[in-house]
């Protein structure tokens, strides 16, 4: 049977924003996959073949080749002080123990000088690489793959290095309480595929709205105001800043006279932050062609 079957119908959530010639279709990605999500849908397929320009957060498929970008990359994760010296000792032998059951060069993570987001960031695709799920079967690089077979433009959303440079910024407290309680989750099974399927169903199921909602009601019956503060400063950098930045980039596409098909994650959509709401508050009408 296939992936796919057991998860219901597929709609993935796409909307569309117009103004007088022009068009753009708002469509939600997540980064892994499998081979039954494709292709997409018809209403999908239509919005991107009616597109002459895809738009993503970053063409990650050239990126992975860019040797200066993955340097400069690097650089931002850097740290001055070992993470060693960052964890007291038994929050480094845990974070030791699980980088152990992965496929992970423990000798030159330990022993480099990153920083603790680093590792929390990490944590994401090395659990992936356990599940029948896949980064590069993820909506991203099939669409990416597909425009450039189409020779079709690609535009950058935003500065490739710009979570690096502000995620990598944030403080160490915030840094340190992220990473432990990641390592925590893990070593208590709360981490895997049972965390990743629910995400990827929503998504097949167009109910990522509800998601959102689920995960937030979630958080808040497990960890303390002060927890929750934390998590709050690390979604203000990876979403919320981000989102503000992307509303503009739909803004300055709409003065274009190009179709774009534009695709960023999903989440970047919900709630009061997101990017339909922070179009609402800007006078822009967007309509949902999700059946």
């Amino acid at each position: 049977m296939r992936v796919l079957d057991s998860y219901g119908e597929y709609k993935p959530k796409l909307w569309v924003i117009e103004k007088e010639s022009t068009k753009i279709y708002l469509f939600g990605s997540i980064h892994v996959g499998v081979d039954d999500m494709y292709p997409f849908p018809d209403y999908v397929l239509d919005a991107f073949n009616d597109s002459s320009v895809l738009a993503v957060e970053n063409d990650i498929v050239k990126l992975e080749k860019d040797h200066e970008y993955l340097k400069n990359a690097a650089l931002q994760a850097m740290d001055m002080t070992p993470i060693k010296n960052r964890l007291a000792i038994n929050e480094f032998n845990d974070l030791k123990s699980v980088l152990n059951g992965y496929d992970f060069d423990i000798e030159a993570s330990i022993n480099g000088n990153f920083k603790p987001l680093f590792y929390y960031m990490s944590f994401t695709e090395l659990m992936v690489q356990k599940t029948k799920f896949d980064y590069e079967k993820g909506v991203d690089k099939y669409l990416l793959k597909k425009a450039k077979e189409e020779n079709m433009e690609i535009k950058d959303i935003e500065d490739p290095l710009y979570i690096y440079k502000n995620v990598f910024a944030l403080p160490y407290e915030t840094q340190i309480f992220l990473l432990n309680d990641a390592v925590k989750s893990i070593k208590n099974g709360e981490e895997g595929e049972e965390e990743i399927e629910p995400l990827v169903k929503a998504w097949i199921n167009g109910e990522i709205m509800e998601y959102n909602e689920q995960e937030k009601e979630k958080m808040k019956k497990k960890y303390t105001q002060k927890e929750l503060e934390y998590f709050e400063e690390f979604d203000k950098v990876m979403e919320n800043d981000r989102n503000v930045i992307m509303v503009d980039k739909i803004i300055e596409y709409l003065e274009t006279d190009q179709v774009h098909f534009y695709v960023v994650g999903s989440l970047h959509y919900c709630g009061d932050h997101g990017i339909l709401e922070l179009l609402k508050k800007k006078g822009y009408e967007t309509k949902e062609i999700t059946p």
